[in-house]
């Protein structure tokens, strides 16, 4: 007798309190549907193609953050409304991901960015930052402790596919014929699925580089804001914590706006000045 095909909303709910493997294939067999759906209808469709299955896991992982409330009984981890609403919701959730990997590949065109190394030579922006990663000590305390965090951080923005496939083919030497057998797929796929997940980690890695050195610039400017003096501290503080405009500021303080001007001129050269090596660097 051939099996009654389940709804989506049916499959998301088999799966409430359970990992049954026949369920979970035929509930990601039907978010694959919805997604290559979508593809086929986008312009920037093709641009994504080759990131399906990291979309198709981001879809069920977003769902399951949204509709699956944490702990508690099977029956209470399902969902309530009809199939129609949840369909609703999966469309969605495939657009939002859809619209995010769009970005992101767009991203990815910037690692190609011409640079000039500090000995002379010519390269991009994503060969520099392979350099500064330590592959070896990657995902543990062991590597420098200026990059390590970036690293940290940057292993857990990408995909759990790509988390797992970067270690084991950069830390643990896992040869890229053994990650295909373990994972059921094709060697090609794991090469090209390599290259796709090595430009991720480069630009999870450089937001990570950049935030962290942001917070460093921050902290610094606020050492320095601490020791100017009003009124040039009141200013500076609507200027940078409280982000007020200069009207706005000029209300708040009493001040004519041309004053309010000039004074916060004043307060950013004595706090760039106050800086320890004397800017941002």
């Amino acid at each position: 007798m051939t099996r009654r095909l389940r709804s989506e909303v049916e499959l998301f709910n088999a799966l409430a309190g359970k990992n049954d493997q026949v369920d979970l294939d035929e509930y990601r067999a039907r978010i694959l549907k919805c997604v290559l759906w979508l593809l086929g209808r986008r312009p920037s469709g093709p641009l994504v193609i080759g990131d399906v299955p990291d979309m198709v896991e981001e879809v069920i992982a977003r769902l399951e953050a949204h509709l699956r409330p944490p702990g508690g009984e099977q029956s209470a981890r399902a969902f309530a409304g009809s199939n129609q609403q949840f369909r609703r919701y999966l469309y969605r959730t495939v657009s939002s991901v859809y619209a995010d990997s769009v970005k992101l590949r767009v991203r990815l065109r910037s690692l190609d960015t011409p640079i000039v190394t500090p000995d002379g030579e010519d390269g991009v922006l994503g060969d520099l930052l392979d350099d500064l990663v330590e592959w070896p000590t990657a995902g543990d305390d062991r590597g420098r402790p200026d990059l390590q965090a970036g690293v940290q951080d940057a292993l857990q923005r990408v995909s759990e596919r790509c988390r797992r496939w970067l270690l084991a083919f950069h830390r643990e030497a896992v040869p890229i014929r053994e990650i295909a057998r373990q994972d059921g797929v094709r060697v090609n796929n794991v090469e090209v699925g390599l290259t796709r997940c090595r430009a991720y980690f480069r630009l999870a890695f450089l937001d990570a580089f950049l935030s962290a050195g942001d917070e460093r610039f921050r902290a610094r400017v606020d050492e320095a804001a601490r020791r100017l003096s009003d009124p040039h501290r009141a200013v500076f503080r609507a200027y940078w914590t409280e982000h007020r405009g200069l009207t706005e500021t000029a209300s708040r303080l009493g001040l004519h706006r041309d004053k309010v001007k000039s004074l916060l001129g004043e307060a950013k050269e004595q706090v760039w000045r106050a800086l320890p090596e004397g800017g941002p660097a």
